[in-house]
């Protein structure tokens, strides 16, 4: 009976009802050459639609310029393994660099300093012609470098209408809807095994 209720527990935080579809490595492209840059990501997985924006790049800081106003990306410091949701963004975990709030882009100037370092994205995969702040259902990052004011893209990966993705991996979030599935099957298990 416990390799049983520790399958299910195992199972409810290692699996999700439909695969995550993760696109690693050309979903996210950094463009420019000094001293200003355009970061753009898909929002979809099959890289037809694009929103993006520009920054300029002095010494270790970045400042935001513009941005495309379609659905918008919001675009945040980050660090190696950090989790990052709708949840981590909203309780500030991150220093933000650029997002829609009530209806307008908010912009800072982040200092992340020379050598490489990572940039969060939140979109949504639905092209809504801006009217508010979407939901975000695409999250992604990429590993940029700063050699001295110049910037060069590393590796990144962008997860498609998922609830987040761990800064660094492929790993995504599951949906909170997951333990909902599997915690009644836990309970049926429970209950059965007791009855006997």
């Amino acid at each position: 009976m416990k390799s049983l209720v520790l399958a299910t527990l195992v199972s409810a935080f290692t699996t999700q009802v439909l695969p995550a579809t993760v696109v690693s490595g050309t979903n996210i492209a950094l463009a420019g050459s000094g001293p200003q840059y355009a970061l753009a990501i898909y929002q979809d997985s099959a890289a037809t639609d694009i929103t993006e924006i520009i920054f300029t790049v002095s010494g270790s800081q970045l400042s935001f310029d513009f941005a495309n106003l379609d659905s918008g990306s919001d675009w945040y410091l980050v660090s190696n393994l950090d989790t990052f949701t709708n949840a981590t963004i909203e309780a500030d975990t991150f220093q933000t660099f650029a997002r829609i709030e009530n209806l307008v882009y908010e912009s800072f100037v982040i200092d992340p300093g020379f050598g490489p370092f990572y940039l969060g994205v939140a979109t949504t995969h639905t092209d809504t012609m801006y009217t508010g702040d979407p939901p975000r259902d695409v999250f992604g990052w990429v590993q940029l470098t700063n050699a001295g004011g110049n910037l060069s893209i590393g590796a990144n990966a962008v997860a498609y209408e998922e609830s987040g993705i761990i800064i660094g991996t492929t790993d995504t979030i599951p949906e909170p809807s997951t333990l909902l599935l599997v915690l009644p099957a836990t309970l049926y298990a429970l209950g059965k095994h007791r009855r006997r």
